[in-house]
């Protein structure tokens, strides 16, 4: 069965900046749709450029961040606030299917792109909302990026300390990311409503809220339970044998991920021919079968499972865990990441053309349908590259389109 692109025909008009609204529109481009990015002129979304001013990513001679979420795009530079903008902005709606905002929600009303403004233009528009907070309550006008608003509101920061230490922030855009994902998934299903009923809805989410859904499990837990109350560990201080990190002889990282604890900790043992050492260490008790969870100091024995991996290499370390059947990674660094086997096997940072693109691969989307088609087939756009192309294609001639330019409306 020869691929298709499942999104081909649909047309998203991008009037989100930054991340998690904008890499949404980026995941249904990556499928075929057409997505139109409305940037102010002149200065254009606020996140080009910023390669230079991450403190966590290696800076470089190219602008990066773009790149990841703006490929497969086409620019269009719109002045919104002028009547001949919004005359444009108009008639781009009636061409749409989908118009994705990330804009504040009194700017939006400024701006005449609230929901009831868009939906007068068109019926059956999937209009995707995405705020910091959420479209109600006190802090509904407030303005926020995924480290206040997904991290510190959410109680990930909090968790992310030590017992006395102060929380501690995710890295930029981890939040965005996945947030991303889930206002993808709400406009497939408000597309997927409108191809039955031929009604278009407004689709909505929040940072905050995504926040909340990626902790659940300690939300959910503080919630119910008046014990609880934040981290009760030292940072730093890792407690249990399958969980701690430890250095092969070669200087890599590894790492357990053990739920089946006694017999995977007996094969562990057996494998690093420490079992006799540790049979009779107090803390083995926790993996015997009368008391399979027993949550104690293991430092010692932790102690006694680095000695005897400081003496692998991390490659015959990771080839007999395997043959064992031992849960055991290495943890990568950032440069290893795009030579993973993993990561190349299933096509997670695929190849490009180098001539075309500038570089030789890049982070793809995490999400693949068996006979869709999915490339990454455009750079990101300069400033108002398609500007001249997508007038023309709602009727504006070149003399037209020069003075709006004159105007300072495109």
């Amino acid at each position: 069965m020869a691929e298709r692109k499942l999104l081909e025909g649909i047309r998203i008009l991008d009037c989100a900046s930054w991340i998690a609204g904008p890499a949404a529109a980026t995941i249904a481009a990556d499928f075929g749709a057409e997505v139109i990015k409305i940037e102010p002129p002149v200065s254009g979304d606020s996140y080009r450029n910023k390669y230079s001013e991450t403190y966590y990513a290696p800076h470089g001679c190219y602008d990066y961040p773009w790149f990841v979420d703006s490929r497969n795009k086409a620019s269009l530079t719109l002045n919104l606030k002028s009547d001949q903008g919004q005359t444009i902005f108009e008639k781009l709606v009636r061409t749409a299917d989908v118009v994705i905002t990330n804009m504040p929600l009194k700017a939006r009303k400024r701006l005449r792109l609230t929901y009831e403004d868009v939906k007068a233009i068109k019926e059956d528009i999937i209009y995707a909302s995405l705020t910091p907070f959420g479209e109600k309550g006190p802090y509904s006008q407030d303005k926020a990026f995924d480290t206040t608003s997904f991290w510190a509101r959410s109680g990930l920061m909090d968790l992310l300390r030590g017992r006395n230490d102060r929380p501690r922030s995710g890295l930029p855009g981890q939040g965005d990311h996945p947030t991303a994902m889930a206002l993808f998934g709400g406009i497939m299903l408000a597309l997927y409503d409108r191809e039955r009923t031929g009604e278009g809805r407004m689709v909505s989410t929040s940072l905050l809220h995504n926040g909340i859904w990626a902790n659940a499990l300690a939300v959910q837990g503080g919630s119910t339970l008046e014990w609880f109350e934040g981290p009760s560990w030292d940072a730093g201080v890792v407690r249990f044998v399958k969980n701690a990190q430890y250095i092969t002889r070669d200087e890599r990282i590894v790492t357990f991920d053990m739920v089946d604890s006694e017999d995977e900790m007996c094969r562990l043992f057996d494998l690093l021919g420490i079992r006799e050492r540790v049979v009779g260490h107090p803390s083995y008790k926790a993996y015997s079968k009368a008391s399979p969870v027993v949550y104690k100091d293991e430092s010692e024995l932790i102690s006694v499972v680095q000695g005897a991996i400081s003496k692998w290499n991390q490659k015959d370390l990771l080839e007999a865990a395997r043959e064992s059947g031992i849960t055991l990674v290495w943890i990568n660094k950032i440069g290893d990441v795009k030579n993973d086997p993993q990561v190349v096997a299933n096509r997670m940072m695929p190849d490009l053309d180098k001539d075309v693109f500038g570089v030789d691969k890049i982070v793809d989307s995490p999400l693949f349908l068996s006979g869709a088609k999915k490339e990454i087939h455009s750079p990101a756009p300069a400033l108002g590259q398609h500007t001249q192309r997508i007038l023309a294609s709602i009727g504006y001639t070149e003399d037209a389109i020069t003075e709006l330019r004159e105007q300072g409306v495109i």
